[in-house]
């Protein structure tokens, strides 16, 4: 076992590009952390193949060793993937997510939650999705390939709420039309995620994942700042 392991960090020592999947939302939502991730990887000397794809199969496609990492998901990643392995300090510290109402809306009025007594729609792939629904197995669920498809279903009212994160809420056509109830709110933080091929790269990622956060160049104001 010894000398497999260490055949396997030679192998992976000598490796001169990697694959990173990336979220479709991700890429749209914050293009600039992309950039600020490829120069991340070019420091410790390994070029980076970005592949975009729908973000029900980030997480699949992660877990049959297609991309030796993930852009960036929820710390809770690790309760899914046992390949997951985050990078400290987080992308992102606190990040809430929650469930959304419609503004003006009869649901947005209510103040306590009974989760058995409405109807959900979760983007397909996400960690939080995925957690909501380990948390309430029960809970009356359905799916959407992405954000504009689920807040067309709550208009259409097949669902009741939304099963998200606040990142949509930096988009200004969707929190002029949604609100995040104040009931049923969580944190986790947002880091970028490596596989175990990768893990000898963790101590020098950190230090400098340490700098950009240290210098606000992993910053929310920097990240979603238009140029």
């Amino acid at each position: 076992m010894k000398y497999l392991i260490l055949f396997f960090i030679s192998i992976a020592s000598y490796a001169t590009s990697i694959r990173i999947s990336v979220a479709e939302d991700v890429a749209s939502v914050s293009p600039k952390y992309l950039e600020i991730l490829n120069k991340v990887y070019k420091e410790v000397g390994l070029d980076v193949n970005f592949v975009i794809l729908p973000l029900e199969r980030t997480i699949k496609e992660f877990d049959e060793k297609k991309f030796q990492a993930m852009a960036v998901k929820l710390s809770g990643i690790t309760q899914i993937s046992k390949r997951a392995i985050l990078i400290n300090p987080p992308v992102i510290k606190g990040y809430q997510y929650g469930i959304f109402a419609l503004k003006n809306s009869s649901q947005s009025l209510i103040k306590k939650i009974n989760i058995p007594d409405h109807r959900y729609i979760l983007t397909r792939g996400t960690v939080y999705g995925k957690l909501f629904k380990k948390k309430y197995p029960n809970a009356h669920i359905t799916y959407a390939k992405d954000y504009q498809n689920a807040i067309e279903q709550l208009k259409r009212n097949r669902a009741d709420y939304l099963v998200s994160t606040e990142v949509y809420l930096e988009r200004k056509e969707v929190s002029k039309i949604l609100v995040m109830m104040d009931d049923h709110k969580e944190k986790m933080d947002i880091h970028h995620v490596i596989s175990p091929e990768l893990m000898y790269l963790k101590p020098k990622l950190e230090k400098i994942f340490q700098r950009l956060v240290d210098d606000e160049t992993l910053s929310l104001k920097n990240l979603f700042k238009k140029d």
